[in-house]
């Protein structure tokens, strides 16, 4: 059996946002940026890019 994985990661759907208290959101600041594979230089998704204050706050 043939498994076609570039078609399966095709339907794969990516989460950017931090997992903070049980929950999804976005930074505090409301940055971001993008999560590239280095493998094809495609851009998988973007990201929260969170900082001391998402970091306070999970803490």
């Amino acid at each position: 059996m043939t498994i076609d994985y570039k078609k399966i990661s095709k339907n794969l759907k990516f989460e950017g946002r931090a997992f903070i208290n049980g929950k999804y959101v976005d930074a505090i600041d409301g940055e971001k940026f993008e999560n590239i594979n280095p493998a094809t230089g495609e851009v998988l998704c973007t990201v929260s890019k969170c900082n001391h204050k998402d970091v306070d706050l999970q803490v």
